[in-house]
């Protein structure tokens, strides 16, 4: 009989786990099964939670396809929820034996050459899990701290860390990830059902923390741990076993070591920190032909080797090399700092004492905090004034990571934000040659404040980052207040040029080079463009609105042309000629007085030209007749050659008793004719220029952009930060605050939200051709010394 897919045996070992484990005391034995127990009704109330979230997505769909998917992923969670379940506790389960695979698994993850500090793996489903720990850490960091380091010191030959710990996010989610593998459900679904694990489950991990504290507390394991600061550890394999009493725990660095031992190795020893600190440390081994062959030694001879009548030297205490180091911050207060501190000198030259040594963990810790300044100083992101204002803090920082090692791997370390915080702020400060510089003065203070004031206490980072990050987002919010200005007045001019740009085509298009009189054109240009442009701004160029006023500008050039063929316009065409215009300029805000002179003008005009039409085609017909000059005329023909009738009705039929005239065309007096400048008609041929061209778009030949320039244009970013060099002597930095689609314009803005600069596609990457322009990177500062130190390590590059 076939074992169903959703059946599962629990005393089955599930593949590619190893099946020995530690031996475990019985109070850990209770710990796991209470824990279980309660994650087991925690995924019990995920799984609900699944289901009525997949069923309103399901209601919300857009579309029947996408109403199945969900349907069909709840139905899939519902028969493998059990299942799902099963596993995910048997994952706990086997978690608590800490095999000896399952532990060289995690040892091979930090290897050192395999070991990447910038992930680039873009699956969604390993970033989602990368969220999940990282956040769920950062909500619970001291009491899984203190639940491994109790579990780690009742565990006896296992190491228990916070990658490894049963009950930490990083194994809860591994195994939920690795028990729902089997389900067939699409990553959207996936996505949904891992974001609700987060919600339902690792959410409530803060009460089972404290929970399990609580109860191996009662126990009796490190009962005063909670009165100290945590911190990593390692223990080897034989350490003894049992509550406080067995263990003691560093005041300073929060370092658990057996309390026989501590007299000694001495507080330098004690280990302290997490991962990152110990690939360090592995890698710097491997330069320098091992851990404790770069050990400072204070006192002894010169040249000496540290060792007096074939005796080592005892380790320096902790809390010695903090008064020496405070001792030398001091002569860094008012001093600008550009190159990495040596502290090999720093400690001998202010250190007393003549029979101690500089721990081989510290002096590590020495040598990894000043290749992190090396990069530092020499990072030309930065402007040189702010980084000898930076440099003088590498004491200060130096004193913190010997406090506390989890200032290398911890992402969230307050010494560490500060330090990017400063750095990221700082990447667009440009030096004020005139005046008050409150950023300057801000930093300054900062800087001061740390070299003066800081001993051991390492909330003063916390104080400060949080006092500099109000700072900073004022200064922000100010940016971006202007930015958006800028950016909306940099929109409208484009969108005001675009409709220039396709009025200028459309008047063109109309004209198409024909000779017009000079107020034809001047009127066009200068007063119907206008109504035109706001036409097309307000309802579009396709819009019938734009295309009558469009149609009036074409009408009006066909009514002033002097060409032959052309018909008259009738009196009634021109009045309504000139009553679509007048409305037109009245709306493009025309003066009055201004708008009754042109129309004027323009209405004499085309009577004129529609007179001069009629007695061309008079004069057309009379020849066409070939009367004789002596014979008799009719009366038709009489009223036609009279004066009365040239200003009375042409071509009309004869008017009965009774019968209104049809549309007579009224032609103006020479009086009315008179009103026509002779200036105003002047033919031109007609063209509108409404919008200049820009030069910057033009390029030489010889000297284009190539196709991975423009690359690098298209790929920047609203927010980067660019250097701008003029000169030598002038070189200032800007933010890419709008990228206008419309007109492909690059706006750049001071760190104060003013514009500074402007460039076209082909003009940026011209720039960056010739360095005229070159982009900074603003990333995490201390994120990318240390990528580079490991770098350097890797690579064998340490002095």
């Amino acid at each position: 009989m076939a074992t169903p897919r959703n059946v599962v045996h629990l005393n089955q070992p599930r593949e590619g786990r190893g099946v020995e484990g530690v031996k475990l005391p019985l109070a850990v034995i209770k710990l796991r099964d209470r824990c279980a127990g309660h994650i087991g009704k925690l995924i019990q109330r995920l799984f609900q939670a699944v289901d009525d979230n997949l069923f309103e997505r399901a209601e919300k769909a857009g579309s029947n396809a996408e109403q199945t998917h969900f349907f069909d992923a709840m139905r899939e969670i519902r028969m493998q929820k059990d299942r799902v379940q099963a596993l995910c506790l048997q994952g706990v389960t086997e978690d608590f034996k800490f095999a000896r695979r399952a532990r060289e698994k995690m040892e091979a993850a930090f290897d050192a050459e395999n070991l990447s500090l910038v992930q680039h793996d873009a699956l969604e489903q390993q970033v989602a899990a990368e969220h999940m720990v990282r956040r769920t850490l950062e909500a619970n960091q001291r009491e899984l701290e203190h639940l491994s380091l109790r579990l780690d010191a009742i565990i006896p030959n296992a190491r228990v860390e916070e990658s490894n710990n049963p009950l930490g996010p990083e194994r809860l989610v591994q195994n939920f990830m690795s028990a729902s593998e089997g389900l067939d459900i699409s990553i959207e679904s996936r996505l949904v059902l891992y974001k609700l694990f987060e919600k339902q489950v690792l959410s409530q991990c803060g009460k089972v923390y404290e929970a399990a504290n609580k109860y191996l507390i009662e126990q009796g394991v490190m009962p005063d741990l909670h009165s100290v600061r945590p911190g990593g550890m390692r223990k080897g394999p034989g350490a003894p076993v049992g509550g406080a009493g067995g263990h003691v725990i560093d005041g300073n660095s929060g370092a658990v070591h057996s309390a026989a031992d501590l007299g000694a190795q001495g507080q330098g020893e004690a280990y302290g920190g997490g991962d990152t600190f110990e690939m360090l440390r592995h890698l710097l081994a491997h330069q320098t032909g091992g851990l404790h062959t770069g050990a400072v030694h204070t006192g002894s001879p010169a040249g000496g080797s540290g060792v007096s009548g074939g005796t080592r030297l005892p380790v320096m205490p902790q809390q010695t090399l903090l008064q020496v180091l405070s001792a030398a911050q001091q002569q860094y207060i008012n001093q600008a700092v550009t190159q990495p501190l040596n502290y090999a000198q720093i400690v001998e030259s202010n250190d007393q004492s003549t029979k101690t040594r500089v721990g081989p963990m510290d002096q590590d810790v020495m040598n990894l905090v000043s290749m992190l300044f090396e990069y530092i100083l020499s990072d030309r992101n930065m402007p040189v004034k702010i980084k000898a204002l930076l440099g003088r803090l590498q004491i200060p920082l130096l004193k913190v990571a010997i406090l506390d090692r989890s200032f290398f791997s911890k992402n969230g370390h307050s010494a560490r934000r500060l330090l990017n915080e400063l750095a990221s702020s700082a990447i667009g400060w440009t030096e004020v040659e005139k005046g008050e510089d409150p950023f300057l003065t801000r930093i300054e203070s900062i800087v001061d404040t740390l070299v003066n004031d800081f001993e051991d206490d390492l909330t003063l980072f916390d104080q400060i980052l949080e006092e500099f990050l109000v700072f900073a987002e004022g200064e922000k919010k100010r940016r971006r207040l202007l930015e958006q200005r800028l950016c909306d007045a940099e929109a409208g001019k484009a969108r005001s040029d675009m409709a220039r740009k396709t009025v200028q085509k459309a008047l063109n298009s109309v004209l198409d080079g024909r000779q017009v009189p000079a107020l034809v054109l001047n009127t066009l240009h200068q007063s119907w463009s206008n109504y035109l442009v706001l036409l097309c701004l307000k309802n579009g160029e396709s819009s019938p609105a734009f295309a009558a006023g469009v149609t009036v500008a074409r009408t009006l050039v066909e009514g002033v042309l002097e060409e032959e063929g052309l018909e008259p316009m009738g009196v009634d065409a021109i009045q309504s000629l000139i009553g679509r215009m007048q409305e037109g300029l009245s709306e493009a805000s025309v003066p009055e007085f201004e708008k009754r002179r042109v129309l004027g003008k323009l209405e004499a005009l085309l009577m004129e030209v529609s007179q001069r039409r009629i007695v061309a085609t008079l004069e057309v017909e009379e020849d066409f007749l070939n009367l004789d000059p002596g014979a008799e005329l009719n009366p038709g023909v009489d009223e036609l050659s009279s004066p009365e009738t040239a200003a009375g009705t042409v071509g009309a039929p004869e008017a009965g008793p009774g019968r209104e005239e049809d549309s007579p065309v009224q032609l103006l007096d020479q009086e009315g004719i008179k009103q026509v400048d002779d200036a105003d008609r002047i033919t031109v041929e007609g063209r509108v220029a409404l919008v200049e061209e820009e030069p910057e778009e033009a390029v030489e030949p010889d000297n284009v952009a190539d196709e991975g320039l423009m690359k690098q244009v298209d790929a920047l970013q609203v927010g980067c930060w660019v250097e701008i060099r003029e000169s030598e002597e002038k070189r200032y930095r800007a933010r890419l605050a709008a990228i206008i689609q419309s007109s492909g314009k690059y706006i750049f803005a001071n760190r104060l939200g003013m514009k500074v600069a402007e460039k076209g596609r082909i003009g940026l990457a011209m720039a960056f051709k010739h360095g005229s322009i070159v982009v900074l990177d603003n990333s995490q500062l201390f994120d990318r010394a240390l990528e580079s130190v490991i770098g350097s390590l890797r690579g064998g590059k340490v002095n």
